[in-house]
Formats: C-alpha cells, structure tokens, sequence
C-alpha cells in the first residue's frame, strides 16, 4: 500500500519548463561555463588595437553572446528529447502516476507499458524546484512531479527528506 500515490500530468509547457530547469540549474557549473564563454568572446570581442578596450561594447557582447549559448544549449536539449517523445503522443495527455511506498518509489508512465519500481537508494538525487520535484535517475536524467498535482505537498516533502537524506535538496 502506498504512502503517497500522485496522478500528474505534464504538458508541453511544463515539459520545457522541467528540461530548462534540468539543464541550467541542476548543476551551477553550467552557468558559470556559459557566463565564463561569453565574458571571454565578449573580451576578445571589443578589444581593438587601435582603440584599446570598449567596456560598454563588451557588455552588450557578453548579453547577445550568453542568450546565444542559452538558447543553442535549450535548443539541443529540446530537440534531442522532443525525438524521444514524439514516438507517443500520449505523453502530454495522459497522466503518469507516483506510488511511494516505504522502500521504493513506483512510476507507471503514459508510454509504457508496464510500472517501475525502482528502490530509494538507486536514485542519484532528488531536487525541488519552485515548479517540480525531481527524481534524478542518473545525473543527466531525471523524472519530474509537477507540484501542483500533490495534494499535500509538506508530507511529501518530510517523506522524501527521510527517504534521500543528503541526496534532496532544493534547487
């Protein structure tokens, strides 16, 4: 018998929402290589020989260029999972439901065929964001909840505290 069980279904909206969230924040040495890449070509960018270095130049250099990274890093990233999805349409509108029991976590997912229950201790981290909490597989893959869904979100959180310890945390 679960502790908690959650019917949740994702959007397309929410899907973006979650790879963006899962791409720039769940590690911050991302951001610091993107902000580091594009204070470097906007440096190398507005420096002339003649003049000497343009500060105001450089700054709007290092803006385009860190949207231009941003946007090329979201972009692979949408592209490259949006192939996986498309195989199924259902999977932006049917819910995938959340069993948590005491030792392991059960997920039945539109697209599949059978649940999955997979042991607390075989995920990497579990992370909370201001919209999803999720359940990282790997350290590049993870399943999210949407918040919005649980119905009683502080007993989830208390629950999973307990059951990932050092491993949740809030992003």
């Amino acid at each position: 018998m679960p502790v908690f069980s959650v019917k949740s279904i994702m959007t397309k909206k929410d899907w973006r929402k979650f790879i963006t969230v899962a791409v720039l924040r769940r590690n911050p040495k991302v951001m610091l290589i993107i902000n580091a890449m594009a204070l470097g070509g906007a440096f190398m960018l507005s420096w002339d020989s003649v003049t000497g270095f343009d500060f105001v130049k450089m700054c709007k250099l290092f803006t385009v260029m860190w949207f231009a990274a941003v946007s090329a890093i979201l972009w692979v990233s949408f592209r490259a999972n949006m192939k996986r999805i498309d195989q199924d349409k259902r999977a932006f509108t049917e819910p995938g439901t959340f069993n948590f029991y005491e030792e392991k976590m059960g997920i039945k997912a539109p697209t599949v065929k059978m649940q999955t229950k997979v042991p607390y201790t075989s995920f990497c981290a579990c992370l909370e964001s201001r919209d999803f909490i999720i359940f990282y597989v790997t350290p590049e893959e993870g399943i999210a909840l949407c918040k919005r869904d649980v119905e009683d979100i502080d007993g989830l959180r208390t629950f999973l505290k307990e059951k990932f310890g050092e491993r949740f945390g809030k992003m």
